[in-house]
């Protein structure tokens, strides 16, 4: 069994993120509604989609799944996503990566009206970010933001090593960290010091969704673990480190699943009632 004594969960934190939303959104004459697209079945794309079409649901939210098949050609998720822009009932818009490899992710989710773009994946959201100056945040520099003010995490001063650069995942919390004057370094499973830079830093942000990225003989006491690795099999949630192992070693680790994955997916919730017209200027209630 993992030590609960250092284990980072999120539940409490989703039910006070949940808690506000409603606050607001009880009140609105029509609730928002989520369009998510999914090329493909993947199975771990399918697992996300569940989650977020069940806490959709239980915020009274509106939610649609289209499922595009595998070998749809790219111009039908252009057309889908300019449909999409122009349905006024629709308020947030998401395509579920990953896409097919011959698919330009860039462009597609370009395509995507700033004002729906909840994921924060296009130029508009993501630059506002880069600069600091954003209105909503990417879903996992949101989460890691709202794990590291629940646990009083100070991250000011301190070394980061974000394992990982995807725009969805590892870029977003490189940048976050940074903003908060972090001394961050962005690595990869390809990184050939890997094992050195783990020793080095004391945030470890693993985001691979590979098996035992990291080994537990390069940890100590001192490390803070944020595994935001994804990976299913036999039916069952993995994340990049072996937690049973690595709670036993480290200060603090999020457990997979059931720590930054549902945080995410609070973002996302966030993000969908910001960005609704209806929302206004409240911007103290998160």
């Amino acid at each position: 069994m993992m030590s609960q004594m250092n284990y980072l969960t999120s539940d409490k934190i989703c039910d006070q993120v949940y808690a506000s939303i409603k606050k607001v959104t009880d009140l609105w004459q029509s609730k928002p509604h989520l369009a998510v697209i999914l090329v493909g079945e993947h199975p771990a794309s399918l697992r996300f989609i569940a989650h977020k079409k069940k806490q959709a649901s239980l915020l009274g939210f509106g939610f649609s799944l289209i499922n595009l098949s595998s070998n749809c050609l790219e111009e039908e998720v252009y057309d889908l996503i300019n449909l999409l822009n122009k349905d006024k009932k629709v308020s947030g818009i998401l395509i579920q990566l990953p896409l097919p490899k011959s698919f330009n992710t860039w462009q597609i989710t370009q395509a995507i009206d700033p004002n729906k773009d909840v994921d924060c994946l296009g130029a508009f959201r993501m630059g506002q970010f880069l600069i600091n100056a954003y209105k909503v945040l990417p879903g996992t520099a949101q989460a890691i933001r709202l794990l590291c003010n629940h646990y009083n995490i100070s991250v000011i001063g301190r070394n980061v090593l974000i394992i990982g650069s995807s725009n969805l995942v590892g870029k977003p919390a490189a940048i976050w960290f940074s903003q908060q004057e972090a001394t961050v370094t962005i690595s990869n499973l390809k990184t050939t010091n890997l094992e050195q830079l783990v020793k080095n830093n004391t945030i470890i942000v693993c985001a691979t969704g590979a098996a035992n990225a990291v080994n537990e003989s390069w940890l100590n006491r001192h490390h803070i673990i944020i595994d935001i690795g994804t990976r299913i099999k036999n039916s069952k949630v993995y994340g990049d480190l072996n937690h049973e192992t690595a709670s036993k070693i480290v200060n603090q680790i999020t457990p997979v699943p059931g720590g930054i994955g549902p945080l995410t997916v609070a973002a996302l919730m966030m993000n969908l009632t910001i960005l609704n017209p209806q929302y206004g200027n409240n911007d103290e209630i998160f």
